[in-house]
Formats: C-alpha cells, structure tokens, sequence
C-alpha cells in the first residue's frame, strides 16, 4: 500500500487494525522509511 501510494488503502488498513504504524518490512524499514524512499510525500504526511 504504502511503496504504490494507495492512502485510502492505508487509512482503511489502519482503520482495521490489519497494520500498525510501528509495522516494519522485512528488511526492518518503518512505514515512513518505505514512503520516503517510495517518493509517496501524501502518505509521508499522513504518517
């Protein structure tokens, strides 16, 4: 959701409580990390 820019798809997920804010891939990169480095700036502010 978060590497394709999906906002809507990452607000319902945390909605859910099907993710967390503190979730990390599994190269151990934070939400934030993954849109930053995804160039995702909406997804950056929302986090």
């Amino acid at each position: 959701m978060v590497s394709c820019g999906d906002l809507s798809g990452l607000r319902r997920l945390l909605a859910e409580r099907k993710v967390s804010l503190s979730d990390c891939d599994e190269l151990g990169r934070s939400l934030l990390t993954i849109a930053y480095l995804s160039v995702k700036p909406a997804i950056c502010k929302f986090l």
